[in-house]
């Protein structure tokens, strides 16, 4: 019996097959540049949305698209998967997360012309709002000051200005923050948002 298995071990040996482990589903083998991650076929991944017969799954599956491709920094998959989502509702919602999802990968420029997509001025402003605070953070005043001015409930833009104002100034941008600051309307919340600029919280 051993003398049968080293003889099937050698012809196996002779004949080059190997021992190693074969990559599990998902891997990629290492130095070979057509192995691609199947996550990362966005424009294959977009004309299967489109494919979709029923307008309620297709736009379902435009948004996850919308909102996987933002994840990924894939500014362009994003916008044309919202712009294809047949219905106002859901495109809105996922312009709003698709377009945050942008500006947390320093894509600030895009998830502007992302929000210019929502027809709704509540959602636009949350997003707009969320986009100015993360340029805040990244010490971007001329973005904050630029998405603010777009947002068109003044309450919304209040908000933005106040935490938009203390980003910047813990981003070492004290003078762009008391400019934020003094878009404020809201005169309590204002001097809020200056008593923290001079604090230097």
């Amino acid at each position: 019996m051993r003398l049968a298995l080293l003889t099937v071990v050698s012809a196996l040996i002779v004949s080059g097959c190997s021992f190693e482990k074969e990559p599990a589903a998902g891997d990629s083998a290492a130095g070979d540049p057509a192995v691609t991650s199947p996550a990362a076929d966005f424009d294959a991944r977009y004309r299967a949305a489109k494919d979709i017969q029923s307008i309620e799954k297709g736009n379902e599956a435009l948004a996850a698209l919308a909102v996987n491709a933002a994840e990924s920094g894939n500014a362009e998959i994003a916008i044309k998967a919202v712009e294809a989502i047949r219905d106002i509702g859901v495109g809105n919602i996922a312009a709003k997360n698709s377009s945050v999802e942008l500006a947390n990968h320093g894509q600030i420029e895009a998830a502007s012309k992302l929000a210019e997509k929502i027809r709704d001025t509540m959602i636009e402003g949350e997003a707009r709002a969320a986009i100015a605070t993360i340029a805040a953070a990244a010490g971007d005043a001329d973005a904050v000051k630029a998405e603010i001015d777009k947002i068109r409930n003044v309450g919304l833009a209040d908000s933005a200005a106040r935490d938009s104002a203390v980003q910047l100034a813990r981003a070492g941008k004290g003078e762009s923050a008391r400019e934020v600051a003094e878009k404020i309307s809201d005169t309590s919340l204002r001097d809020d948002a200056l008593k923290q600029i001079a604090a230097g919280d």
